[in-house]
């Protein structure tokens, strides 16, 4: 690949993982929002409660335990989404579209402080970072209206890849499955490991191969499948990401 190539698919790699961190943040922050506004209308009734035992009346111990107990759910749902946003926002620690102009030999090579290197790969579960990924774009998957059934994986599903991106092309292909295939879409998703590679199955309920095909065809997606050096395979309304196990 020539100096002009890899830096259009770095371009191209940056665009979209940028757009990917972005909806993210986006949609959790917006839960966090939603959060902050059940408290403070809480809060705002805690303080007419208050305004209503200056004046005299009589407080019932009820009310304000029912209040607190809502206040208390809502803080404890805001800590949870701010531990998935932080994991979430570590998983970019040490990389860089960059990587890109890096010699692959040195994909594992460590700082001299011991920390990982822009173009180092780590030991992925790819079950925990798929349900991972579910977990923190629940919010647009239901506003999407699409069905996700994964299958528990019986063994062990690992690869040595960088997080961050295994996390953003395993969100496109849901985001684009449940875009093409509309409300009421059921996507299966099941896993696979032998000797020579492990990998995510995707089964979607889209009965148009042609509207099937166009899932991770744009320049973006292309980029990010590159990077990854993942083979993806697709059979009618199946799709697989497939991650070859180098020796």
């Amino acid at each position: 690949m020539n100096k002009k190539d890899t830096s259009t698919q770095t371009n191209f790699l940056s665009d979209g993982a940028t757009l990917f961190f972005g909806k993210m943040s986006a949609s959790t922050t917006h839960e966090i929002k939603n959060s902050l506004a059940i408290i403070n209308e809480n809060a705002g009734l805690l303080s007419d409660l208050a305004q209503l035992t200056k004046n005299g009346h009589s407080l019932s111990p009820e009310k304000v335990d029912n209040i607190s107990e809502k206040i208390q759910k809502q803080v404890q749902r805001t800590d949870l989404i701010l531990k998935k946003l932080n994991r979430f926002s570590h998983s970019v620690d040490g990389f860089s579209v960059d990587c890109l102009k890096t010699d692959s030999l040195n994909s594992n090579r460590l700082n001299t402080e011991g920390h990982r290197t822009e173009n180092s790969e780590e030991l992925i579960n790819l079950p925990e970072a798929l349900n991972f990924i579910i977990d923190l774009s629940s919010r647009l998957i239901q506003r999407s209206e699409c069905i996700i059934k994964v299958k528990t994986a019986t063994v062990p599903v690992i690869i040595s890849s960088q997080l961050f991106y295994v996390q953003y092309l395993i969100w496109r292909v849901i985001e684009s499955m449940c875009y093409y295939g509309g409300k009421k879409d059921q996507i299966s998703i099941s896993f696979d490991t032998s000797e020579e590679s492990s990998s995510i199955w995707f089964e979607s309920n889209l009965t148009e191969e042609s509207v099937f095909k166009e899932i991770l065809e744009t320049h973006q997606d292309k980029a990010l499948i590159d990077h990854l050096k993942v083979l993806v395979k697709k059979n009618n309304s199946v799709l697989g990401l497939i991650w070859p196990k180098t020796i």
